[in-house]
């Protein structure tokens, strides 16, 4: 790329304006100041013709073309197109103009005449054909074949510009039918058109562009008829409007052309209009406000090709962020234009280049944010865009056909002498030799000449002070040049000669002090040559330093790369395969030094290539297959830096520090440049401007001014660091797309509300920096799931979620610019996946609800049932009583008659009576007892220690035998069911029976406990014991065990001959139990 400049001078603006317009440039070259890149349709654009585009306020590029409205976030590009079966999407496909209003709503204008509002929210249009709010006006006669090419579809109703007055109106110019005015709810207000009465109005129906300038005078660019400005004026609450037209003319105060095509005011207010014949036509601001005739116009035509009649047809304008004014024209290319210096830069299309303008047909221009050109070239070109080369990465490369040039495009090493005299050793092109005070190069290579070098493929190359070249080949040993005789002498590695040097690839060569040479050789170790004077003239000798098995005070490996001596006088050795040496010269001991970078990776930093100490002491290494590796000597750890911390190479060739502390560094995946205070990264690549990704090992050099040199495989760089800018815009960050089950999500929304059963997510998101966008970087988040940032490259700038679970969440998204400036400012969206209705609040709550009613309903249905049982069992108990009982007390009673009075009759009779009378006793007994177990008022522990007392009182007073109760006023509380309590009482009277009848005791006592749920009752007596192995267990002990069993509890029996019988139950009182006088409260 180069780069044309034409600079010219004068006293007053016309001849300023005449000097550089008429200037002529014939050669079309490409100005390297800028990065151009072409976007195409193989890059997703629908068509290559370009009739408007913008950004919006969002970042957005906006492009219109005859196959729909494309929409680009910096790598793709979304399409919008007419869907007949869909009335929501675009109106038709051939978009023409695009304008966005104060309020942030995009207009599309198309050629059949339809105005479209485009609906963010919804992603939907919303259309109205100016047709439709206006009358029809009659056709003008036109000479409509010399139309460009890009103008012949337009119709009558072609919408060619669209404008917004202060009062929020959007005027919308047509092709044929004039202004119409209309309000943002597609309200006609007003229709201005040629009206052949009307001499003060439109001199044209062909509206080409509208422009309403800072102070809201509208100018009317027309096909035809001139430059139209237009007035308002307000009297009365009622709007006037003057028109003054200018025309073409014999005088400096006309129009070169009635055929204008474009308006445009620049940051200083002037009015710049574009016209089909007459090139560029100039009214400077402080001549805008006054009337046609006298305001000083300048016209001139604009030949910045050979061709006059491409050239002077001015298309679109831009404004740069330095207030360049770039200017597209219709088969001259495109112009930039300093108004200040006077100076001009030509960008033409160059077929042998992609990287050149893409035509040099510009339809439209448009400038965004960050300070890109757009431009809009014509059939196949698609999209050029231009912008400042921040990086300058100066490229010297071989020349085609051009003698003076570099001779060989693959560089190993690169030295600027003490002359300024730079040096490049090459692949086969032997020595390369550059003056830049004559811009010439010249070369030394091998030939059969003995006093040629030895080799073509230079590896080293470094200066003594007697002003001789020591020069490493890869194949031919050590050569030597004298710089002023020109006298080479070659030293060539002799088996025999133990003296020779020791090997033929020389990779490094350090001159040390006192006469003192150190060569690196590949193979051969590490050599050393002690000269007493100039070296040229003296045969020299060589003493290696080479591996010994087993000797871990030689070096490491005989593959030696560089040679490095750090402030300190440490010499540092770099060997592919053995790692880093230390080596102290005056004991010739090598100390190997393991690195351990503390990262659990695969890397190889054992191939060391290039080493620095740089300003801080801190040695940086680097290395094939290991990237880049820290070491602090004082601590003596090591730590590396690869694709983690952002150097995405594994292979480091060569290292450098600039005067601003930062490392640059060479690689084969491009230059790196790490800040050694913040540690950020920051890559360059070959749109940058560097020679090729991949460069080479041992070419790099810094010079005395601080211009570093890299070589590679397609020649070398060399820049001021100071001059590599950083691009430090900020720019906004979109979500482009949000899926949901893997289907798009039409419409761009705050908040999203989806089903539980929808949580499968995922979000596409750009940082709108088209400088390099796969440069830019993101970080993102999902509040509400995640608590860190993810980071994530362009290249899979996506975040997916799947399985969420109901709840709210946020996804917010940064990122970063080219070079990696991060902005605070994020997108976000809220995602509310709803609960299944039956873990809502008021599901929850209703069922609640619904199980407390239901479990009121089911205890109160309990106690009901149970206080009818209660009553029942009362009222059983009373029957009873009453009934049954009063009936055998009475037989019982009869029969006791019956029987004395008897006494005198048969002996036999009265026998049968007795037995009547026993057998009614106790059946009383035992319906007593039946009616104590069923009555409610009974159901305490206590009431069946009572029971069981007053049953045995009488009998046991009647035997002498005491019965004692303890515990009883605490058994109160404790309540017993029903069959509890009935088999209770029959156990502890089977008990009390066998007490009375075998024990012969005199004492009985009964005893009840309860404690932690568990109910103990005991009958003790004084009686004789028996023996509890032998004793046999009859009826009546059975029937105990079997009862108890049935109420969950079990008996234990302890019974000696001297302390007497003990029966216990055990058991579990149960929840019941434990109720307090529930039915009493």
């Amino acid at each position: 790329m180069m780069k044309t400049l034409i600079k010219s001078k004068s006293k007053t603006f016309s001849l300023l304006l005449i000097t550089v317009i008429m200037l002529l440039i014939s050669t079309k070259v490409l100005p390297q100041d800028y990065v151009i890149k072409q976007l195409r349709i193989e890059d997703g654009l629908s068509q290559s013709t370009i009739f408007a585009s913008l950004q919006d306020n969002e970042g957005y590029m906006w492009f219109a073309t005859r196959s729909g409205l494309n929409r680009y976030d910096g790598y793709n590009f979304k399409v919008y197109f007419n869907d007949p079966k869909d009335s929501t999407s675009l109106s038709d496909d051939g978009t023409n103009s695009l304008f966005e209003d104060r309020d942030g709503n995009l207009w599309i204008g198309t050629i059949y005449g339809y105005i479209n509002k485009f609906d963010r929210t919804k992603e939907i249009f919303i259309y109205k054909n100016v047709s439709d709010l206006v009358n029809i006006v009659p056709d003008q006669s036109d000479d409509f074949y010399e139309y460009p090419l890009s103008f012949s579809r337009n119709q009558k109703a072609t919408i060619t510009s669209i404008a917004e007055d202060n009062n929020g109106r959007l005027w919308i110019g047509t092709w044929g039918n004039g202004i119409v005015v209309i309000d943002k709810n597609f309200k006609k207000y007003n229709h201005f058109y040629f009206d052949e009465r009307n001499e003060s109005g439109l001199k044209t129906n062909r509206i080409m562009d509208l422009l309403f300038d800072t102070e809201g005078r509208l100018w009317v660019a027309t096909f035809g008829g001139g430059l139209t400005r237009i007035t308002k004026s307000v009297s009365n609450d009622k709007e006037y409007y003057s028109f003054e037209t200018l025309l073409k003319g014999e005088n400096d105060f006309s129009l070169s052309d009635n055929k204008l095509l474009n308006l445009f005011e620049d940051s200083e207010k002037n009015i710049w209009i574009g016209s089909f014949y007459g090139g560029l036509i100039f009214i400077p601001h402080d001549q805008a406000k006054l009337p046609f005739g006298k305001a000083k116009v300048s016209c001139q035509l604009c030949p910045v090709s050979g061709n006059k009649s491409s050239g002077n047809t001015v298309m679109a304008f831009a404004e740069d962020k330095e207030h360049y004014l770039w200017i597209g024209t219709f088969g001259g290319g495109l112009i930039r234009y300093d108004k200040n210096k006077n100076e001009s830069l030509h960008f033409f299309n160059d077929p042998m280049n992609e990287n050149s303008l893409g035509d040099n047909d510009v339809l439209s221009l448009c400038t965004d944010r960050s300070g890109i050109i757009w431009a809009g070239s014509h059939l196949g070109a698609g999209i050029t865009k231009i912008y400042k080369n921040n990086a300058r990465f100066n490229h010297i490369k071989h020349g085609i056909g051009k003698p003076n040039s570099l001779n060989d495009d693959v560089v190993w090493s690169i030295y600027k002498d003490k002359e300024n005299i730079l040096w490049i050793g090459t692949y086969k092109g032997g020595l390369n030799r550059y003056d830049a005070l004559s811009n010439s190069f010249s070369f030394l290579k091998k030939s059969v000449n003995d006093k040629s070098i030895s080799s073509n493929h230079i590896r080293a190359i470094e200066e003594d002070s007697f002003g001789n070249l020591w020069i490493g080949t890869y194949d031919g040993g050590l050569n030597i040049l004298n710089k002023k005789s020109n006298k080479i002498v070659v030293y060539n590695n002799n088996p025999a000669d133990p003296l020779s040097i020791g090997g033929n690839q020389v990779q490094d060569i350090l001159i040390d002090s006192d006469g003192v040479y150190w060569i690196a050789t590949f193979g051969g170790g590490l050599n050393k040559v002690i000269v007493k004077g100039n070296p040229i003239n003296q045969k020299l000798s060589f003493k290696k330093f080479k591996n010994i098995k087993d000797d871990n005070n030689s070096i490491s490996d005989n593959r030696v790369y560089k040679i490095y001596k750090s402030r300190n006088g440490v010499f540092w050795i770099c060997t592919y395969g053995g790692g880093l040496n230390s080596f102290d010269p005056k004991t010739e001991i090598f100390k190997k030094y393991p690195i351990n970078s503390g990262q659990t990776d695969n890397y190889n930093i054992e191939n060391l290539m290039t080493i620095i100490e740089d300003s801080d002491g801190i040695i940086w290494l680097g290395s094939y297959g290991g990237s880049l590796t820290s070491f602090d000597r004082k601590s003596g750890k090591f730590k590396r830096y690869s694709f983690r911390e952002g150097l995405t190479s594994g292979v480091v060739y060569g290292i450098l520090e600039d005067d601003s502390k930062n490392l640059w560094i060479s690689s084969d995946n491009g230059i790196f440049k790490l800040n050694l205070v913040t540690k950020e990264i920051k890559r360059y690549d070959i749109q940058d401007g560097i020679q090729s990704l991949e460069f080479s090992g041992g070419a790099y050099f810094k010079d005395n001014d601080g211009i570093l040199y890299f070589g590679g495989i397609n020649g070398y760089n060399y820049f001021d660091p100071k001059k590599i800018r950083v691009n430090n815009y900020i720019p906004p960050i979109v979500i482009t797309s949000v899926k949901v089950l893997n289907q798009y999500i039409k419409g761009e929304r705050n908040e999203i509300i989806l089903d539980h059963k929808k949580n499968f997510i995922s979000f596409e998101f750009s940082s709108l920096d088209y400088t390099d966008p796969k440069d830019n970087e993101y970080s993102f988040i999902l509040e509400g799931l995640q608590s860190d940032w993810q980071l994530t490259g362009s290249s899979t700038r996506s975040a997916t979620y799947t399985n969420l679970s109901p709840g709210t969440y946020v996804f917010k998204v940064r990122g970063s610019n080219s070079d990696g400036v991060w902005g605070k400012n994020y997108a976000s969206i809220k995602i509310i996946i709803l609960y299944p209705f039956w873990q809502t609040w008021w599901f929850i709550t209703l069922a609640v609800i619904l199980l407390a009613a239901f479990l009121y309903f089911l205890s109160t249905m309990r106690i009901k049932n149970l206080l009818a049982i209660e009553k029942l069992k009362s009222k059983l108990a009373a029957d009873l009583h009453d009934n049954i009982g009063s009936g055998l007390t009475e037989i019982s009673i009869l029969s006791e008659v019956a029987s004395r009075k008897n006494n005198s009759v048969q002996k036999n009779s009265g026998v049968e009576l007795h037995k009547i009378s026993d057998i009614s006793r106790q059946l009383v007994d035992n319906m007593s007892d039946i009616v104590w177990v069923v009555n409610p008022s009974r159901d305490s522990l206590h009431d069946l220690i009572l029971r069981l007392k007053d049953t045995y009182s009488e009998l046991l007073n009647s035997l002498g035998i005491s019965l004692r109760a303890k515990n009883l006023e605490k058994l109160k509380d404790v309540k017993l069911p029903m069959d509890v309590k009935q088999n209770l009482f029959l156990i502890f009277k089977e008990a009390i029976n066998n007490s009375i009848k075998h024990s012969n005791c005199k004492h009985i006592t009964l005893e009840a406990n309860f404690r932690n749920d568990v109910l103990e009752i005991s009958v003790i007596d004084d009686g004789n014991g028996f023996d509890e192995s032998i004793v046999y267990k009859g009826n009546g002990l059975k029937n105990m065990e079997n009862r108890a069993s049935q109420i969950g509890g079990r008996i234990k029996i302890k019974s000696s001959a001297e302390s007497g019988t003990s029966i216990r139950f055990i058991g579990k009182s149960g929840i019941t139990n434990k109720l307090k006088v529930f039915f009493k409260r």
